[in-house]
């Protein structure tokens, strides 16, 4: 395609004047059309001057930043690199549809004609590269970390999506169909803020490529197309090396309980690894926070072998004192050996043979966990647990946490009745002067919320937050802070806040007093059971309410009453099925315990 006469007899005037070879100064070529347009017509292209097709045999950089989107259906010009949204208030879009193959190469490199791709340079950018298209850029493919910008490869169509680069750095949206074909001459990097989806059909999944390393960070969603099946593995990409791991992994498969989704390495020979995703039936770790105990169980339907396993705390919440190991117990065929417990680490290995779980069978490992332990504040990620099998294939398990008791303050949801409650089951007392509960998906109910200042709480002191919906809920208290005492012995009632049919999405969060930040509080899905002489509110009456009346904090403390109370009702327990029933205790263990109660009480009323 010929360029204007004006800009022709510019290059003739400037080779006649000039002896030394000719160099232009690169330019930026915008993108005229606010709506859809095509790529391939001089007039949706300005420099300033003139409208021409950006190309790089003229130092010319594209650049969308109109709000419009350029889209290419026949091979185009070449230009010398592509900024899309290039102003905070702009955004810019490219489409390469099905016989479209737009290359973007360097004829002088320069910062701005690098032979590049930027999606959202300050503003919002987007591409997409459909079945029967081709993108290829010499240079760097980067994303800016605007939640709005989007790499898309590929669609529900037939054909092949083509999107070749010199390097490829995400950090917004990065999203591929199982009919992409994406690679990178050089390294591949998934940065934190990135989030990467990918679409499966059957068993093709899109595997990227990459010549040097890939670098995982982020998040990765999975959508299935129809139910996946299970022991089934999907190839994601394939590099030198393949570095670090996603934060999170999602699908909109549903799994039942022993089902796993999840990523794993393997070595291709040759200096090349490839990053798998696999759908396995695993071992399930059950830990009841309120007794610390723990058990593996084989929740599926067949059966799995192993020869090693390994729960790990971040926190160092593990109990080695009360484990009983198999090596202990001479469960699972027995032969079993401990490796160093710690309270980081509880780990066993069989060293001939192995033992086996059947479909609905468990093993216990006695009390291994200590909700208290380490820092206050929420325990996100603390356990972890995985195992061996005989051929060496080390499997990341499932670990199913139940129970109320949390070294934190927590927002007690009743998943059936909807009510809720704020609770202190920390060791130490917390002060706080407000709160607040959000859900994206609006499953709160604001309207039967029976919020602090409903109730007059603290004489009034308490407003809730204006606009309140069912998507966020709070209130604040100015003037003062309200004492919450340690071990469950004060209880904040806000009726019933949850919608029993929406998701469970609730974060919340706390103000302590005096603090400028919110502290993240952790949110329980579990039957509410009101239990008499229940006075630590962990669904049943034993020892520890015994140990609440005795410290003062039973609701008449240290009166006769309350301890008849507790004492009558021993051994109670609440209808939570995920909480285990605690055994009664000898007769000589409770005179021991109305003795040491009769002399304090004495004591302290004199």
């Amino acid at each position: 395609m010929k360029r204007s006469c004006l800009l022709e007899l510019g290059i003739i005037l400037i080779c006649l004047t000039a002896s030394s070879s000719v160099v232009f100064g690169q330019i930026d070529n915008s993108f005229q059309p606010t709506g859809t347009a095509t790529w391939n017509l001089n007039g949706n292209w300005s420099d300033g001057t003139l409208m021409n097709i950006p190309s790089s045999q003229f130092d010319e950089r594209a650049v969308i930043n109109s709000g419009g989107t350029a889209f290419v259906d026949v091979p185009v010009l070449e230009p010398g690199a592509i900024l899309l949204g290039s102003s905070a208030i702009g955004s810019g879009h490219l489409e390469v549809r099905s016989g479209g193959d737009l290359k973007v190469n360097v004829n002088s490199p320069s910062a701005l004609q690098n032979g590049g791709i930027i999606v959202g340079g300050t503003g919002t950018g987007s591409v997409t590269v459909l079945p029967g298209g081709s993108l290829e850029a010499a240079g760097p493919l980067t994303t800016g970390t605007n939640s709005a910008n989007l790499v898309t490869v590929g669609s529900a169509s037939a054909g092949t999506a083509i999107m070749t680069v010199g390097s490829a750095s995400f950090s917004s949206n990065f999203h591929t169909f199982s009919n992409a074909n994406f690679s990178s001459n050089d390294f591949i990097t998934f940065n934190g803020s990135n989030s990467y989806t990918t679409e499966i059909s059957g068993s093709n999944s899109a595997t990227l490529n990459a010549t040097n390393a890939a670098n995982l960070g982020g998040s990765l969603h999975v959508n299935f197309a129809g139910a996946p099946t299970i022991n089934s593995s999907w190839p994601l990409l394939e590099a030198s090396a393949v570095n670090g791991n996603f934060s999170s992994l999602s699908t909109n498969a549903s799994l039942t309980s022993g089902q796993n989704l999840f990523v794993s390495t393997t070595s291709l020979g040759g200096g090349r690894e490839r990053l798998d995703l696999n759908l396995k039936e695993v071992l399930v770790l059950q830990i009841d926070r309120n007794t610390g105990t723990g058990t593996i169980t084989q929740p599926g339907g067949s059966s799995i072998n192993l020869d090693g396993y390994s729960i790990l705390s971040s926190q160092g919440s593990l109990v080695s004192g009360t484990w009983n190991s198999l090596a202990t117990s001479g469960g699972l065929g027995g032969g079993w050996t401990e490796s160093n417990p710690s309270a980081t680490n509880l780990s066993e290995l069989k060293a001939a043979g192995s033992g086996s779980l059947g479909s609905g069978s468990s093993v216990s490992l006695g009390s291994i966990y200590n909700p208290f332990a380490g820092t206050f504040g929420p325990p996100a990620g603390d356990i972890s647990f995985e195992y061996t099998t005989p051929g060496g294939e080390i499997v990341p398990g499932l670990v199913e946490i139940t129970g109320t008791f949390v070294n934190n303050l927590i927002l007690h949801v009743d998943p059936n009745t909807g009510k809720g409650r704020i609770r202190n089951l920390s060791s130490t007392a917390v002060d706080i002067d407000g709160y607040v509960v959000n859900s994206a998906s609006s499953s709160l109910t604001s309207g039967s919320w029976d919020s602090l200042d409903d109730q007059n709480s603290a004489g009034g002191e308490w407003l809730e937050l204006l606009n309140v919906t069912n998507g966020q809920i709070g209130e604040v208290d100015p003037l003062n802070a309200t004492r919450l005492g340690p071990g469950g012995t004060a209880t904040l009632e806000l009726g019933n806040l949850f919608n029993t049919a929406g998701s469970k999405d609730l974060v919340f969060q706390f103000l302590q007093e005096g603090a400028v930040v919110a502290s993240q509080g952790t949110v329980v899905y579990e039957p509410i059971v009101d239990l008499t002489g229940d006075f630590n509110v962990d669904g049943r009456v034993d020892s520890g309410d015994f140990l609440t009346w005795q410290r003062g904090n039973s609701p008449n403390p240290l009166t006769a009453g309350d301890l008849n109370t507790w004492r009558a009702n021993y051994g109670n327990t609440g209808s939570i099925s995920a909480i285990s029933s605690v055994p009664e205790p000898s007769s000589i263990l409770i005179t021991m315990f109305l003795a040491s109660a009769t002399m304090l009480s004495l004591g302290r009323f004199r």
